[in-house]
């Protein structure tokens, strides 16, 4: 598996800003890592993507929810206008998307 296998994300996305910010210098595995290690959350990610993903900034990654209701737990949602070829990463069991934005 690779990144440009991943499937695309289409229809709405909705996202709720947190305030939470990720280091400068994190990688997109690294916020996998953390959601794993630090949160508990089970990704799931083989490890060839793992290393596709360090060299990916972590800031192309994002939290999306496909209804308003869905980011609404997270605060106030808006609606996201995702570009063509985003891709899936990850899903969680709250029904939220964690997508690679190009």
């Amino acid at each position: 598996m690779n990144l440009q296998s991943l499937p695309d994300f289409t229809g709405p996305a909705y996202r709720a800003d947190t305030g939470y910010q990720n280091d400068r210098d994190a990688t997109a595995a690294d916020v996998l890592r953390y959601e794993i290690d630090e949160l508990g959350n089970d990704h799931q990610t083989p490890a060839e993507l793992m290393d596709d993903l360090s060299q990916v900034p972590a800031r192309k990654l994002t939290w999306v929810a496909r209804t308003r209701h869905g980011a609404a737990r997270y605060g106030e949602p808006e609606e996201m206008t995702l570009p063509a070829g985003t891709k899936i990463v990850s899903t969680d069991p709250h029904k939220g998307v964690l997508v690679l934005v190009p």
